[in-house]
């Protein structure tokens, strides 16, 4: 019956189902596109989730390690007697000894520099003869470890002396329980900090 029908209505009946067929399947192929879209998009966040994760626990470990590291010298009773003599009695073996601490530290825990300084700032010592003063971009961060007293990480800034990305591990030296001698800085670049 249907090859009966005029070639004019077949045309007729043909092109609405073909109209309608095509935008079916315009239709299933949007809510696929959309459907894996929010797929890849929940699949993406997933993995930046746990990238950020990552990184948190990774700068959490690298902040305890420096902070333990500046703990464990300032800490030891050898390095405090030696730096108090050094700073209130002018000592040169122990300003020998001290240095040699300090040059070691900066050598094995690749830090850009490692000095002493006073409660003001001012370079009693340092692993780079270049560094006179503690750059002012950081002294309320040395006064905060000096009214805390404890070791602290500064946050990131920009040494104006150097030119270059900072943060700091600044931790107070007691000479007893209670009285500060000086502070011994590490320098940490931003290099060493940023690693994946």
């Amino acid at each position: 019956m249907e090859n009966n029908l005029p070639p004019r209505l077949k045309k007729r009946v043909l092109i609405p189902i073909l109209l309608i067929f095509s935008i079916i399947i315009i239709f299933i192929g949007y809510q696929f596109y959309k459907y894996e879209e929010e797929r890849v998009k929940k699949e993406f966040l997933k993995d930046l989730k746990l990238i950020a994760e990552f990184k948190i626990n990774q700068i959490r470990e690298w902040r305890k390690e420096k902070i333990g590291t500046a703990e464990v010298i300032t800490k030891s009773p050898l390095f405090r007697v030696s730096l108090r003599k050094f700073v209130e009695e002018k000592s040169l073996d122990d300003r020998r000894y001290v240095l040699e601490r300090i040059n070691i530290l900066k050598k094995y825990g690749d830090y850009e520099s490692v000095f002493i300084s006073d409660d003001k700032g001012k370079v009693l010592l340092s692993s780079d003869t270049n560094i006179k003063k503690l750059d002012s971009a950081f002294l309320n961060d040395l006064n905060l470890a000096k009214s805390q007293k404890t070791t602290i990480l500064t946050d990131f800034k920009i040494c104006k002396g150097h030119d270059k990305i900072h943060i700091l591990t600044i931790s107070p030296v007691f000479a007893d329980n209670k009285r500060t001698v000086a502070f011994v800085i590490h320098y940490h670049t931003l290099n060493n900090f940023c690693i994946l």
